[in-house]
């Protein structure tokens, strides 16, 4: 029997130490391509590079041995102009793909690493629709360009729509990274400047926060949706302040709502718990969303193991939408199946969303910041 506390225990001190002389190997067959060379590359944020290659024999053979970096990676095989992606995190050991020259980056097979084997199904999906952009493009000066504007359209939405469901799967995942920077022509497919598509950047960013921190393509994508976000919002004519002075003064009344797993969550049980309790109100289908929920996240990076929690109710009026978006948050997130018709509107007195609330020991300070920045502040202040 495997011993897994010896081996959680090489593993943390292995991560401690900084140390890594983890490696891989990536082999296979590539029928037909004798004489031909294969390369393998590292493709990170910075412009590809190879890391290797080999003269294919005869019997199109290949095998390369590479370290493994610290953090997961994405690497391709090339031939000729044709690649093939991969990815190489911690559960990869070997990875083996077969397939023949023709259909080098088409149909192949790919064994050792389920990850693999999805970013093979994107960029499968990836080629088509390059394949419709160009075929459009071409036929652009015989035909009807209102037409074709809306068949282009439909085949963006669908490969957005089948993409969008892969990434809401595991937000956190390199896969979902790999998705959100997928390109046609040199063109983003999932542009940072469409409220849309910023939405998906942004919570892929956010769970990128949460769940891979310090890894160089979660600064990236943070950076990425925060571009977005700002431009979107330098396009509204601006978000109405709240004065809080001509609002009613609203108590601390208890709230009792299920989470994704089914649990009653009482409020009151939370913050007997922590020192520090945001009570959120929000809707996650609203274009503020991501933007508001990276805030959170940082904010719960910054002062949970200081005894801050997050109590966040879902206004949403899709629960599976709820519950897709909710699912990689680290907080306790719950849903108001009455949504925007929930007695918590009037009892709460919100105005609009999201609305919060800072509830300090249990009560003794319940506080009602109106904006982002005063939120900030009054949990700096709280925590010094």
């Amino acid at each position: 029997m495997r011993n897994i506390a010896g081996a959680a225990l090489a593993a943390l001190l292995l991560t401690a130490t900084g140390c890594n002389n983890r490696q891989f190997t990536i082999e296979g067959t590539v029928a037909g391509a004798a004489g031909d060379t294969l390369y393998l590359e590292n493709n990170t944020l910075t412009p590809t590079v190879v890391v290797d290659s080999v003269i294919l024999s005869e019997n199109g053979t290949f095998r390369f041995r590479h370290k493994a970096g610290n953090h997961p990676e994405f690497y391709r095989l090339r031939l000729g102009g044709d690649v093939v992606n991969l990815l190489v995190d911690s559960t990869v050991s070997t990875l083996r793909y077969s397939s023949n020259k023709p259909e080098f980056a088409t149909q192949y097979t790919i064994e050792g690493s389920d990850d693999c084997r999805l970013m093979q199904q994107v960029s499968l999906a990836g080629a088509q629709l390059k394949t419709q952009v160009n075929r459009l493009m071409q036929s652009a000066d015989n035909n009807d360009m209102a037409a074709l504007q809306a068949e282009l359209s439909d085949s963006l939405q669908t490969y957005k729509k089948n993409m969008t469901e892969l990434i809401l799967q595991a937000p956190s995942s390199p896969v979902a990274y790999f998705i959100v920077m997928q390109q046609v022509n040199g063109m983003p497919i999932f542009d940072t400047f469409d409220p849309s598509d910023n939405r998906i950047i942004a919570a892929v960013a956010t769970a990128h926060d949460i769940y891979a921190p310090g890894e160089p393509r979660t600064e990236y994508l943070h950076n990425l949706a925060l571009q977005g976000i700002a431009a979107l919002r330098a396009e509204r004519n601006g978000s109405q302040h709240i004065d809080t002075d001509t609002l009613p003064k609203t108590d601390f009344i208890d709230v009792t709502l299920y989470d994704m797993q089914g649990h009653k969550q009482r409020l009151s049980d939370v913050t007997k718990r922590h020192r520090v309790v945001l009570l959120d109100f929000t809707a996650y289908g609203y274009e503020y969303s991501p933007e508001y929920n990276m805030l959170l996240a940082s904010l719960y990076k910054k002062y949970n193991t200081r005894g801050f929690e997050i109590y966040q109710v879902s206004f949403d009026a899709d629960e599976h939408y709820w519950k897709v978006s909710a699912d990689n948050l680290p907080w306790i997130c719950v849903h108001d199946t009455e949504s925007l018709y929930s007695s918590l509107i009037q009892l709460y007195n919100i105005q609009s969303l999201p609305t919060c609330f800072i509830i300090v020991d249990n009560g003794d300070q319940f506080l009602r910041p109106t904006s982002d920045e005063e939120l900030e502040k009054e949990l700096g202040k709280i925590f010094g």
